[in-house]
């Protein structure tokens, strides 16, 4: 064999050379490096221009092995190529993965928002680091439900617990409820879950808790700031209302004195007149009450209590606020007409801010009437009854038959700070819709067909009608 491969160290050498070009460079690479060892070898180790048969099968041997050296360094230099390209992309989603970790945690601590897992079959829990920070836990590996029961208020505890049971059912939850930290610190947290089954058929469920105590703060706060500025426009409306007040109860006062001076009269008088004193006493009686219910009725007004909910009848808030601009609608020779038809259902809500928003409305349709004649000042008052959203409800109207609206007024009369008039605080209409909108109804303007315009509210119905 030695005799008859004289040339096999050089051989080994081509096949090496077309094994690492393959290896190295591909199929490709290799395939060339093939025919260039193929054609190195038939002119360097066979007779030259040798037509000899006995020559062919080294010639064929060489090839076939380069071929098959090549096929197999192609194919692990494949292998390795997909190989590093896998390395490549899981190593690439992996740092993706990671980014969207950091990414997902820095959201959740910045909205203090957390996720959990929740396996109802086992009880087991599965949080988020954020979720851990909420509840003030060190990170665990093995967490159940008892973990999550052991921070609830005690207040709370028995709404968990049937918000828990109803869960086990398959229903998705979305409440509120209190933690009660071990060092008495209370938190406020919002808690979302959604059901779905896992790959073994078992229910779970996926969902997110939110640390709601600094809003609760924040809505706490606007609530309180609302609530002063409707006491502030219902104090500036008393104020704009003092002389009328002021000849409301100075009225039944001069009455009283009156009374009494006439009794004086009467006692000394030869014989007493028992009647007439009679009447007197009962007349001032009368005015001292009135002028009692003026006071009460001021006195509500001006108070600064929270607001309550309870049936109140909207007709008799039209009356009291047209007793109390009775004089003043006088004074600006303005005829207020009512129209208050029976059987109207009461609403649910505060009846001293349904006067307030009332009472402003009236005062604003006086002022819209100042610079008309007084022959054509009509302020009309209308109870009807409407619906919203398939509800029953109750809409008042207060048209005024004034200037109306100059352009781009009727989209801003409702902005906080924004008025007409020069001594106005701009406050009036934006509290009074924030009331309505409290109370679940809407509050709106319109310009009437004739002079002046309308203002609305409806406000949904309590119960059944009452005559």
């Amino acid at each position: 064999m030695h005799e008859y491969w004289p040339s096999t160290p050089y051989v080994s050498l081509l096949l090496c050379a077309t094994l690492f070009t393959a290896w190295f460079g591909g199929q490709g690479p290799g395939l060339l490096a093939l025919g260039l060892s193929v054609t190195a070898f038939y002119f360097l180790f066979l007779p030259p221009l040798s037509a000899d048969a006995s020559s062919l099968p080294r010639l064929l041997c060489f090839g076939l092995a380069g071929l098959l050296v090549t096929m197999l360094a192609s194919t692990q230099w494949r292998t390795t190529q997909s190989l590093r390209r896998a390395k490549d992309e899981l190593s690439a989603k992996v740092d993706a993965l990671r980014r969207s970790e950091n990414y997902l945690a820095a959201a959740q601590r910045l909205s203090h928002t957390g996720c959990f897992d929740w396996r109802v079959a086992t009880d087991e829990v599965f949080w988020s680091e954020e979720t851990f920070h909420i509840f003030e836990y060190e990170p665990m590996a093995k967490l159940n439900l008892e973990h999550y029961l052991r921070r609830i208020h005690p207040e709370d505890l028995a709404l968990v617990r049937q918000m828990i049971e109803n869960a086990r059912k398959g229903n998705d939850f979305d409440f509120d409820h209190r933690l009660l930290l071990p060092d008495d610190q209370v938190k406020h947290v919002h808690i979302m879950g959604h059901a779905e089954m896992n790959e073994a058929g078992e229910l779970e469920f996926v969902g997110a808790v939110m640390d709601v105590t600094e809003q609760n703060r924040t809505q706490d706060a606007l609530h309180q700031a609302q609530a002063n500025y409707a006491h502030i426009t219902r104090l500036t409306t008393m104020g704009e209302f003092a002389v009328s007040i002021a000849h409301e109860v100075n009225q039944p006062l001069t009455a009283v004195v009156n009374n009494a001076n006439a009794c004086l009269t009467l006692l000394p008088a030869g014989g007493p007149a028992v009647t007439e004193v009679r009447d007197a006493l009962a007349e001032i009686i009368d005015d001292a009450e009135r002028a009692g219910t003026v006071i009460a009725r001021v006195r509500q007004l001006a108070r600064k209590a929270p607001a309550e909910r309870k049936l109140v009848d909207l007709r008799e808030v039209i009356v009291e606020v047209v007793a109390l601009a009775r004089y003043e609608s006088a004074t600006r020779q303005v005829t207020i007409q009512t129209g208050m038809p029976a059987g109207l259902p009461p609403v649910l809500g505060d009846r001293v801010q349904l006067e307030q928003v009332l009472l402003n409305l009236v005062v604003n349709g006086l002022d819209a009437m100042a610079e008309v004649p007084a022959a054509r000042r009509f302020l009309l008052i209308r109870a009807r009854y409407d619906t919203q959203e398939d509800r029953p409800a109750v809409t008042i109207d207060v048209q005024d038959t004034g200037a109306g609206f100059a352009p781009g007024q009727l989209e801003r009369i409702f902005e906080a700070f924004y008025t007409t008039k020069p001594q106005g605080l701009g406050m009036g209409l934006a509290i009074s819709r924030s009331i309505i909108e409290a109370h679940g109804g809407r509050l709106w303007a319109e310009t009437n067909a004739g002079p002046g315009a309308t203002f609305s509210f409806c406000l949904p119905a309590a119960g059944e009608a009452r005559s």
